[in-house]
């Protein structure tokens, strides 16, 4: 109140000048410390707390100062969330973290920390199961294991271990259908094995003469069939 009552008195005067000078570099100083921290509107206070014994002119470079490292910071946000939105949603998920990374030191307070955090996991959620689809089992498992270790949101964490139930339960049905194709496959070479035994047994039987050494071959080919067809 004395300062702005002595700048209504004495604009020009040499002890209002320097308190001026002394009042604006100490202002200064706070609200860079504001700006650091991403207060805007805490700096915009200030500076209009004290625009009665500030100059037009001072008041311009405060402002100007608060409106450029605002956008900054948010040309640089925003960047760094498409970069994290660009490489969750690539073949490698992963490849997000250094931006997310970069996000956190940038500003360790954004809200989009934890929604890009989910976005990622989303993105380790979706190649899971295109690796379940290939029956990559164990890459699918790595890859929601990778997503559970990021995912904040309970809705996610949920689906990533239902997947893990899923990947689970389609191994163990492959498995199966593997089993089943292999015995299909042995009991195919059986029936074929038998039908050739049965073919040199008829041509034996009809070709050989009947002496002991055809007898002895007919023979020893019905006990391989009888063995074959056991």
């Amino acid at each position: 109140e004395q300062i702005v009552r002595l700048n209504d008195l004495s604009p020009d005067s040499e002890i209002l000048l320097r308190i001026r000078s002394t009042l604006t570099e100490r202002l200064s100083e706070a609200v860079e410390q504001e700006l650091k921290e991403q207060r805007w509107q805490s700096a915009q206070a200030r500076i209009e707390s004290f625009v009665d014994v500030l100059t037009v002119k001072q008041q311009e470079l405060l402002r100007e100062s608060v409106d450029s490292q605002r956008n900054a910071y948010r040309d640089r946000a925003a960047e760094l969330q498409r970069q994290i939105t660009l490489s969750a949603r690539s073949d490698d998920p992963g490849s997000a973290m250094a931006y997310l990374d970069q996000l956190r030191d940038f500003d360790a307070n954004s809200p989009e920390i934890a929604a890009s955090a989910d976005l990622i996991g989303t993105g380790w959620l979706k190649q899971a199961r295109i690796q379940k689809a290939k029956e990559n089992w164990q890459i699918a498992q790595t890859y929601v294991q990778s997503g559970l270790t990021i995912a904040k949101g309970d809705v996610l964490r949920t689906a990533l271990q239902s997947e893990l139930v899923a990947i689970e339960q389609s191994k163990q049905r492959a498995g199966k259908q593997l089993e089943l194709a292999e015995a299909n496959r042995r009991e195919q070479q059986k029936k074929q094995r038998i039908q050739q035994l049965e073919k040199r047994v008829g041509a034996v039987v009809n070709d050989s003469p009947l002496t002991s050494k055809g007898s002895l071959a007919a023979l020893e080919l019905l006990d391989q069939l009888e063995i074959e067809d056991s």
